[in-house]
């Protein structure tokens, strides 16, 4: 319940503004009281939850008939005029109304990015059941140009908009105001994707402290102990937006407006900040001894 419901958010703050309705349902884990608060600030939204495991988990695919059947359940009760989606594998249900897949990543692009193959045969259901969801859907928009490229390539799927994430924070990563010698980055830190774990070790090598904000357990037993960057635990939208922006903040004792993009070896939904904000914004201190930290700033 990270990147995806941060991206529902933002949707739902923005529909709001142009009075539709929006009923969000969410899969998986139960959103946080914190997060719960913040969609009940936004009049128009109606929240449904479940429990279901998601289509990459393991052991999945009879909570994935079953979730599929819910939320056809919900369709019936409300008749929404679109469906949106945020995964794939339910793209193939018999929807009345037509239906939106967004690709933010996918198991088997992960696997390739990650790995540098393909991904292992135990994943085969896996991708016949999102080829199924995303051939079907009415239309398909990708976070990314890198993920429409993989869905294109992997799923076979041509006709791959997109349209690129964003967040609207109120403009507290605009550049100007005063600047501290530190790194924030936040991102799931046991997913190897988000590539902190190097940012960890090149934390060793640099005088600048590095604080790393985001989940340290898997849902499949994966877990990353940060050995030399500052661990801060899952932040709200609030404290994160407070850490970029150069406000007082409860994780710091200094603020900052400094933020690392965790994904600069894969594009990610997840990515708190895009390349060109990164380079925007965010200016280092000496960093001859550290040659991952120099090897991102001269991508």
């Amino acid at each position: 319940m990270g990147g995806v419901w941060s991206y529902a958010l933002q949707l739902a703050r923005h529909f709001a503004g142009a009075n539709v309705d929006l009923t969000i349902a969410t899969i998986g884990r139960t959103p946080s009281a914190a997060q719960c608060a913040e969609l009940a600030a936004i009049a128009s939204a109606d929240l449904r939850t479940s429990t279901f495991k998601l289509e990459w988990m393991p052991d999945c695919w009879d909570d994935v008939r079953d979730s599929g059947e819910w939320l056809l359940g919900i369709e019936r009760e409300i008749q929404p005029d679109i469906v949106h989606l945020n995964g794939f594998s339910h793209g193939a249900l018999p929807w009345s109304a037509p239906c939106v897949v967004v690709a933010h990543s996918c198991v088997l692009s992960w696997w390739q990015a990650v790995k540098g193959s393909r991904a292992p045969a135990e994943w085969d259901r896996y991708r016949e059941h999102v080829h199924e969801g995303i051939h079907r859907a009415d239309g398909v928009v990708a976070a990314t140009h890198a993920m429409a490229a993989s869905v294109r390539e992997i799923y076979g799927r041509a006709d791959v908009e997109v349209i690129a994430n964003g967040i609207d924070n109120g403009g507290a990563l605009a550049p100007g105001g005063q600047k501290h010698p530190i790194v924030f980055a936040a991102g799931r830190l046991w997913d190897e994707a988000k590539n902190l774990q190097v940012l960890d070790r090149a934390s060793a090598g640099t005088s600048w402290p590095v604080y790393l904000a985001g989940e340290m357990d898997g849902p499949d037993g994966q877990s990353f102990v940060p050995t030399s960057g500052v661990p801060l635990g899952t932040l709200s939208a609030r404290d994160i937006a407070s850490c970029t922006g150069g406000r007082p903040s409860t994780p710091f004792r200094r603020s900052t407006n400094r933020s690392v993009c965790p994904c600069w070896k894969q594009a990610c939904a997840d990515a708190l900040l895009c390349w060109e904000t990164f380079q925007r914004c965010v200016s280092f201190g000496p960093m001859r001894r550290c040659s991952c930290l120099r090897t991102m700033w001269t991508r």
